[in-house]
């Protein structure tokens, strides 16, 4: 999809992917997925209307699967600057319409990602021996 710079002519735009395969039985099926997804015009928009519970999943997943091609350190690093980029982008956009250029201000839905984000890190797999992180990468992914 390309924006043409025409401005948004849609509310919602729909996106459909469709997955081809054969199950253990020889039997060929297609599995359709459709999903609804609204556009906005301002990226303030957005960030009112995000979910902090997803946001922190998202997060916790990323996570999971940056320790199976990583070091330990690197996907908690990788956390904290994914949180730290989310934090910069709306202080840039709102900071000072605000008026309040060193207080910390999010929209309602995100202002428990910086807690979600420091449990992420706390979580069983991101802090064990890589002995064990194969194991417990099976269960979380």
């Amino acid at each position: 999809m390309r924006n043409r710079g025409a401005g948004v002519k849609w509310k919602i735009v729909r996106v459909q992917c469709a997955l081809l395969y054969t199950t253990s039985g020889g039997e060929r099926r297609i599995r359709v997925h459709t999903m609804a997804v609204p556009v906005v015009s301002d990226l303030g928009e957005m960030y009112k209307a995000a979910d902090g519970p997803a946001c922190a999943s998202l997060l916790a997943r990323l996570a999971v699967e940056k320790t199976l091609t990583s070091r330990l350190e690197d996907s908690r690093q990788a956390v904290v600057s994914r949180v730290l980029a989310v934090l910069k982008e709306y202080k840039a956009l709102y900071a000072t319409q605000h008026r309040m250029p060193n207080k910390l201000v999010l929209p309602e839905g995100l202002k428990l990602v910086p807690l979600y984000a420091l449990a992420v890190m706390k979580v069983r797999l991101l802090t064990v021996k890589a002995s064990s992180l194969e194991c417990l990468a099976s269960v979380y992914c």
